[in-house]
């Protein structure tokens, strides 16, 4: 039972329209999601550059953009599967649809190359650390990114390979919707002009943006300066996201706000705004209700979640 539950909790809620290319992969992405990253490719198959993956994990980020290439037409293209690949404690719970009962710090690349042989010619993984990879391999047209984990990652992911998006290029953040990652919507709030707002799942937290103009060195090193971050522009840059994803986002922005203040370890803020997000109507849910745990347990035992 609680492997079906797993598995259905990793492969995401069944999604109709999905084939079963989609749906059987193995990953932490919804059908949904999947199914996007897969349509994305139309978008941008006639613009020049690479198709480049951040976080692809088990590779069902990677195969989801590889079977829009193949169903675009895309012959001779590869996409780019960035990730470390070493496996790490909190991946435990997913072990039950993995390979191999994996420890931590152990590769598990191989288990990947043996995921995407069948398509090996149109993949090409990428062991890196993304804190201080420089990309180097021209213009990208497309760029999935499901690795800011941290603001370290946040910021260094944006200075290398953001100044090689293509006018009309794609980025799909993976985690923009999550509650822990409050440095992603700052990052977009901060380029908000030169980007359009594209799409948002419902079922997942996938929201993706098209580039309008080239990115200036300037804009995107200041983008990604989190040296000076205040509270009034972390609380900008949610009700900008909020306004872009409708109500669907809302509770999923306010549990972003509430974690930027529980990140810098000022409860008193986060207990301020939780309250006035409840106030408001927001119902105590997905990723809301799992900031308020994390500033529950900041009260109660002065223990602040890391970032």
């Amino acid at each position: 039972m609680i492997r079906s539950l797993l598995r259905r909790l990793i492969q995401g809620a069944p999604a109709e329209q999905a084939p079963a290319a989609l749906t059987t992969l193995v990953g932490m992405t919804t059908n949904e999601e999947r199914l996007y990253y897969a349509e994305a490719i139309q978008k941008i198959r006639s613009l020049p550059g690479a198709v480049v993956d951040l976080g692809c994990w088990m590779g069902s980020t990677t195969l989801s953009l590889v079977h829009g290439l193949e169903e675009a037409g895309c012959k001779d293209e590869i996409v780019y599967g960035f990730d470390r690949f070493i496996w790490d404690d909190w991946m435990d719970e997913y072990l039950p649809v993995v390979a191999c009962e994996y420890a931590h710090g152990e590769s598990f690349l191989p288990e990947v190359r043996r995921r995407v042989k069948a398509h090996g010619h149109r993949v090409r993984l990428v062991p890196a650390d993304l804190t201080t990879y420089a990309w180097k391999d021209g213009p990208i047209k497309l760029l999935l990114v499901d690795a800011m984990k941290t603001w370290v990652l946040g910021s260094s992911i944006t200075r290398s390979f953001f100044p090689s998006l293509v006018p009309g290029a794609l980025v799909v953040h993976q985690d923009y919707k999550c509650y822990d990652t409050p440095w992603i919507a700052l990052i977009q709030y901060r380029l908000r002009d030169l980007f359009n707002f594209t799409h948002g799942v419902r079922r997942g937290c996938t929201v993706a943006f098209e580039l309008k103009e080239k990115l200036s060195p300037e804009r995107v090193n200041a983008a990604a300066d989190f040296t000076a971050v205040t509270a009034e522009e972390i609380e900008a840059a949610v009700n900008w996201s909020a306004e872009l994803l409708g109500e669907p986002g809302r509770g999923w922005m306010a549990g972003c706000h509430i974690m930027y203040h529980l990140f810098v370890k000022d409860a008193a803020g986060a207990r301020r705004i939780a309250d006035g997000y409840l106030n408001s109507g927001i119902k105590r849910h997905g990723g809301f209700a799992e900031a308020l745990r994390f500033l529950e347990t900041a009260e109660s035992k002065g223990e602040f979640p890391p970032s």
